[in-house]
């Protein structure tokens, strides 16, 4: 199937026009990571019709044109708690792990990291993903689930 590409690389000034052939099968993360010799992959924005695409989006059509922005991007995150506490974290970037994550809540909100797991998209953040490959956006909003503790 042949895609469109329009490239923008906004930290060296440069845009470009590619077209690709990829599997119908594949996902986004897929033609992340073959272009991704030449743009990293945390550094890659994917937008089509003025919305981000996450990394699992896979609805290809034959000729279709996806923008992809190459830029490290600040970002904001809503942390939102089971009681509904919103805390926002600030400075982000597509780079940035949950460890830098956890950072930004225990330093300025105190919250201990062993004390809870954080969820996006229903599904558990792990330590080595970058925020980018999760395809956290803008605003976009993690959950923060309190780990129990049992035992006598």
């Amino acid at each position: 199937m042949n895609i469109v590409i329009k490239i923008i690389d906004i930290e060296n000034d440069k845009y470009v026009t590619e077209n690709h052939f990829i599997s119908p099968k594949w996902n986004l993360l897929n033609l992340g990571k073959m272009i991704s010799n030449d743009f990293k992959l945390n550094k890659q924005t994917w937008i089509l019709n003025n919305n981000i695409l996450s990394w699992s989006w896979n609805n290809w059509r034959e000729n279709i044109e996806l923008t992809l922005f190459i830029e490290d991007i600040w970002f904001s995150v809503k942390v939102k708690s089971q009681t509904g506490k919103i805390y926002d974290l600030d400075f982000i970037e597509s780079d940035d792990r949950l460890f830098d994550l956890e950072y930004q809540l225990l330093n300025r909100h105190g919250i201990i990291p062993k004390t809870y797991k954080l969820l996006f998209n229903k599904k558990e953040i792990i330590g080595w993903e970058y925020v980018s490959e999760l395809g956290m956006y803008n605003n976009c909003t993690i959950d923060l689930i309190i780990k129990l503790q049992s035992g006598f």
